[in-house]
């Protein structure tokens, strides 16, 4: 959807191009509909739009949309130490885990849709 057509893509069309499963990728558009990402329309020439400029998109809004934090890991999620951990404040797996996972966000929230969509033009030509 990002490749520059402003025409609706079927899940059918975008399953065959993208070489996904459509109930699964049905699934993802769901979810992706539901955060305002893409936009459906019904109808013979319905299907799927995006609803934000590729270029305004980052990558960390994609991946929190579908899967939730980047790192879900239960001692970055809870107040306090995770039940495995004994003591009292952050030990030290939590914050080396807290600082991987800062990293991975920043990184994920500069990198936008358009930048992912240029990349594989340009890999698909150099092929």
């Amino acid at each position: 959807m990002a490749q520059g057509s402003e025409r609706p893509v079927s899940v059918a069309e975008l399953a065959k191009r993208e070489g996904l499963p459509p109930k699964f990728l049905a699934l993802i558009l769901v979810e992706l509909r539901q955060q305002g990402i893409v936009r459906a329309l019904r109808g013979r020439d319905g299907g799927y739009t995006l609803a934000v400029d590729p270029a305004q998109l980052s990558i960390a809004e994609v991946v929190e949309c579908l899967s939730g934090p980047v790192f879900p890991l239960a001692c970055l999620a809870s107040e306090g130490r995770c039940r495995e951990c004994r003591g009292h404040g952050p030990c030290a797996a939590e914050l080396a885990l807290s600082r991987a996972s800062n990293a991975a966000r920043r990184e994920l929230s500069h990198l936008v849709l358009a930048d992912v969509v240029s990349d594989a033009s340009r890999l698909s030509k150099e092929r």
